[in-house]
């Protein structure tokens, strides 16, 4: 999504927009893309009464730096996404606001995404974010607290549930691991968790594991009984995201040759994306 809104903001035709639209597989135009997100976003955001879901983005902008109005119904009209302008200059105010507004978008999971200090370094900022909360179709039962290895050396006591019961399941001698796919209530949402088997090294594990290899896991599975064991886990993750567009030839959106025309019109400004987390 944040990708299209990027490829959005580009002027048509320019390389800053081919670069984008090259990472978006096979929606190969604009118009693909804005109906590919307006009929996804409406069905995600369905209310269900065995699960939530939020899928919220929305683009802060200084007062110094006004969206085009073509750009702002865009976003709003295809893509769910409101535009709101601010003053950055007051960081602390600023940063309140974006931070309250991530945390009631998340049940209060995340607190802070920005500080007062990265919002008076900004001109704009694109926000998204995502929580889901779900019941698994078949309920697990919790268990005594039991060791967990984090690695050969590193261990821990926590919590653990279990469960006995006929799940989609692989083993792959290539990737020398497990997946299981846990459906949670509603027939919409699974959980996939892929074991290293044991002995083999998880960092090893995560390099050679590309995209399409899990995919190719994923529709190996066959439904077969399988026990389940899993610790109660909590993660945190934060990756840059600047590199990774680069490695795919998204380089111009952050230099001065980016053309970001269709989203803001200053000629005082050159503007540019200086990273994405």
């Amino acid at each position: 999504l944040v990708l299209a809104l990027l490829t959005e903001a580009t002027g048509n035709g320019t390389r800053s927009q081919q670069q984008l639209l090259a990472t978006l597989g096979d929606i190969e135009s604009l118009e693909n893309l804005r109906n590919f997100y307006s009929m996804t976003l409406t069905a995600l955001k369905k209310k269900h009464a065995d699960y939530t879901l939020r899928l919220e983005t929305r683009l802060y902008t200084d007062k110094s730096v006004q969206a085009l109005p073509s750009y702002a119904n865009l976003l709003k009209s295809a893509y769910q996404t409101p535009v709101d302008n601010l003053d950055f200059n007051d960081g602390v105010a600023a940063a309140e606001k974006i931070n309250s507004w991530i945390a009631r978008v998340t049940e209060g999971r995340l607190q802070q995404l920005v500080t007062d200090e990265s919002v008076t370094k900004s001109v704009m900022l694109l926000v998204n974010a995502i929580y889901f909360n779900g019941k698994w179709r078949r309920q697990f039962t919790e268990t005594n607290p039991a060791t967990f290895y984090r690695t050969a050396t590193d261990q821990l006591k926590v919590a653990y549930m279990e469960l006995t019961d006929h799940f989609y399941y692989h083993e792959s001698n290539e990737l020398k691991a497990k997946i299981i796919r846990l459906p949670y209530r509603g027939q919409k949402f699974s959980m996939f968790i892929a074991l290293p088997d044991e002995g083999q090294n998880i960092d090893l594990f995560i390099s050679r594991m590309q995209n399409e290899q899990l995919k190719h896991m994923q529709w190996m599975t066959e439904r077969s009984k399988v026990r389940v064991v899993l610790p109660k886990f909590k993660f945190a993750y934060k990756t840059d995201l600047k590199a990774a567009l680069c490695r795919l030839g998204v380089e111009d959106i952050f230099t001065k040759n980016a053309n970001l025309t269709a989203m803001a019109a200053n000629e005082d400004l050159q503007l540019m994306f200086s990273n994405i987390l």
